[in-house]
């Protein structure tokens, strides 16, 4: 069973504890909650809507669990910074941070730049973009005046243990 869940910062929750999501058949897993978000998925028959809840973060994850993730994979459509906003035990963690970094999709549908986002993650991550070349990740310098689909932040504490696994 899926079971959804909007993952926001706390005001956001407190003023909208539950949030519309839309999808497709077929794809429970790519939900978005902008209806057109990517209108070539699917034709208008093929929309589903469901009401979920709203929770942070922090209320998911109780600090004495955060030691047991080993990777953390956010793609919510450029609402990055909110989910972060109700991520306030982010420094506690030692697990990588896997995000797609849309600022166009940003500035579309959200009317934000990705400032807010950047800080937020610049202040215990060290942030690259990688590729996938055969079976190897090659990480890149991070240039936030660009999208890019693959971004990762290292925790600045783990930072050698990490970049130690890469190739120079």
């Amino acid at each position: 069973h899926l079971h959804s869940v909007c993952v926001t910062d706390f005001q956001s929750r407190l003023s909208t504890p539950w949030i519309e999501i839309f999808g497709r058949i077929g794809n429970s897993g790519a939900t978005s909650i902008h209806r057109a978000w990517n209108p070539s998925k699917g034709e208008i028959g093929e929309n589903w809507v469901e009401t979920v809840p709203a929770a942070t973060i922090d209320e998911l994850i109780p600090m004495s669990q955060l030691g047991r993730i080993a990777l953390i994979k956010i793609d919510v459509e450029g609402s990055e910074d909110l989910v972060l906003n109700g991520f306030k035990n982010i420094s506690a963690t030692d697990a990588p941070i896997v995000f797609e970094y849309r600022i166009d999709l940003m500035k579309k549908f959200l009317n934000a730049n990705s400032e807010s986002l950047i800080y937020l993650l610049e202040q215990h991550f060290k942030l690259f973009s990688y590729q996938v070349v055969g079976e190897r990740i090659v990480l890149e310098n991070f240039d936030a005046s660009i999208s890019q689909e693959n971004a990762i932040g290292f925790p600045k504490s783990k930072l050698a243990y990490y970049l130690s696994m890469f190739e120079n």
